[in-house]
């Protein structure tokens, strides 16, 4: 897939400036509440996007350590070093990290728009890591749209499924589902799963795509444009805002609305392999 640097870029300033404005209309009895991600409440979700644009701005880390044996939720040492910034901004007052959070967005702008047309660019991750600027700016809109939805959801928002954050979110999670299909669900050969992605989301008639796993074991998209070559051993339905949740590890394929047509074993199978998010 080519990259598309306008896209990309405007995916990620958009999930940063929609987390910005959320953060200003939000009440003081707001912040305290908790949402889909164990022990993290709207105000954590709002420091971790703070911490970690903050980290990729160049800045060190809080000379910070939490205690650990108090996080049950932290489950691994990606977690663990998400957690520093999280942590460390628990006692701030909303209103002063809403302050912060507007300073780090306008360095971010700033920063990114300076961003070339070579997506092998190498870029600052998470963990002072060098990634390619075609890969990090669509997982860094994904995950500041998907907690940007989890405050929705914890408010009573609507969620915000449409736009270029939304779309670079969509196009993680779609590049994702061979390896779902074929290593984490280990379906076998000749397997095909199909998914049929109903809006509101950001396509204009909804999304049908085939995943096949081929011979040696290896998951590939085969369609993606309602055009079908093969029969499917198994069709998932949703809408968008399923799929998104799902992949993000926020609900269990149980408590989902899923309609499943064809082999029932392995339908569950992908379901609980759907969480691609750390």
């Amino acid at each position: 897939m080519t990259w598309d640097r306008d896209a990309a870029v405007g995916g990620y300033l958009e999930a940063l400036t929609a987390m910005r404005d959320l953060a200003t209309e939000l009440s003081d009895d707001e912040w305290a509440l908790p949402t889909d991600l164990p022990g993290w409440s709207v105000q954590d979700n709002v420091a971790h996007v703070a911490a970690v644009e903050d980290e990729l701005a160049g800045r060190p880390l809080p000379d910070h350590l939490p205690d650990y044996s108090l996080l049950s939720h932290v489950k691994n040492p990606f977690a663990a070093h998400m957690e520093i910034g999280v942590d460390f901004r628990r006692g701030v007052r909303p209103a002063d990290l809403v302050a912060e959070l507007l300073g780090i967005v306008d360095d971010r702008t700033e920063q990114l728009a300076a961003i070339g047309d070579d997506p092998d660019e190498m870029v600052l991750g998470p963990m002072g890591s060098q990634r390619p600027v075609g890969r990090s700016t669509g997982i860094r809109a994904f995950d500041i749209w998907a907690h940007e939805q989890d405050v929705r959801r914890a408010t009573g928002r609507p969620e915000r499924l449409t736009g270029l954050a939304a779309a670079a979110a969509l196009e993680r999670i779609v590049a994702a589902l061979p390896v779902v299909v074929s290593k984490e669900a280990q379906l076998p050969a000749s397997t095909v799963v199909r998914f049929d992605i109903d809006g509101p989301g950001p396509f204009t008639s909804g999304l049908s795509l085939d995943v096949v796993v081929d011979a040696e074991g290896h998951g590939r998209v085969v369609s993606d444009s309602g055009s079908h070559p093969t029969t499917p051993t198994v069709t998932l339905e949703m809408d968008f805002a399923t799929l998104a949740h799902l992949s993000c590890g926020r609900y269990r394929a149980s408590d989902s609305d899923v309609v499943v047509t064809g082999d029932t074993e392995q339908a569950a199978r992908v379901l609980d392999a759907l969480a691609i998010t750390p």
